[in-house]
């Protein structure tokens, strides 16, 4: 078992300019005890260059030759040895104290397996925002995504790594709707809940899937 608490799982492609807020972002958390993989996901922009110049052994690279976010996911899954494992896209922000609220929320509430966070869409410019409001509580959200409606954000997990050792993993047949199904699946067996805090910026570009 790794001496880090949290690996994040951070697949991207063709990441620039966004990919340097988004690192930015994951330097400036209050909780510092993390491992980044970082996983080139096919890119040919100057991710790779980027990614280079990142000065924190804490960031661990990876390349897979072709794009396919699925596969990139669960190939991040495979090296996950801490105990919690958080999800990270690539063009968003997370707010400072995402980790630290996450983890003491899943420390202090033991049969809670997912935890999530409220949002803000967020445009290139950050000058357009909208909130995302979500369910707090299990039953909520699982009646949520049974009626087809978005109810927690796939990149702002914070999650067990008890999890992944049910071999539970993504789908590729389900994309881009890969995390929907994934959650569904888990639901039967596993308890979800989103914090009320606004901590996961997501935004929304001409790129975004």
């Amino acid at each position: 078992m790794s001496n880090s608490k949290i690996t994040v799982i951070l697949p991207i492609y063709n990441g620039m300019p966004f990919l340097k807020e988004s690192v930015e972002s994951l330097k400036q958390q209050t909780f510092q005890d993390f491992i980044v993989l970082l996983i080139n996901n096919g890119s040919t922009d100057s991710t790779k260059e980027f990614i280079s110049s990142i000065n924190d052994d804490r960031f661990k690279y990876y390349e897979l030759e072709k794009p396919n976010l699925v596969k990139a996911l669960n190939f991040g899954l495979q090296f996950v040895d801490t105990e919690f494992i958080a999800r990270m896209d690539a063009d968003d922000i997370s707010h400072p104290k995402r980790f630290e609220k996450q983890i003491d929320f899943l420390e202090s509430n033991k049969n809670i397996d997912v935890v999530g966070t409220q949002g803000k869409y967020i445009g290139c410019t950050s000058n357009s925002e909208l909130n995302i409001n979500l369910p707090i509580y299990h039953e909520k959200i699982i009646s949520t995504m049974l009626n087809n409606n978005h109810s927690i954000i796939h990149a702002s997990i914070l999650f067990r790594q008890s999890i992944v050792k049910n071999k539970h993993l993504y789908d590729e047949n389900y994309f881009p709707c890969e995390d929907f199904e994934l959650f569904l699946r888990l639901a039967k067996e596993v308890i979800f809940a989103n914090l009320p805090d606004r901590l996961y910026f997501f935004r929304v570009h001409q790129y975004s899937i």
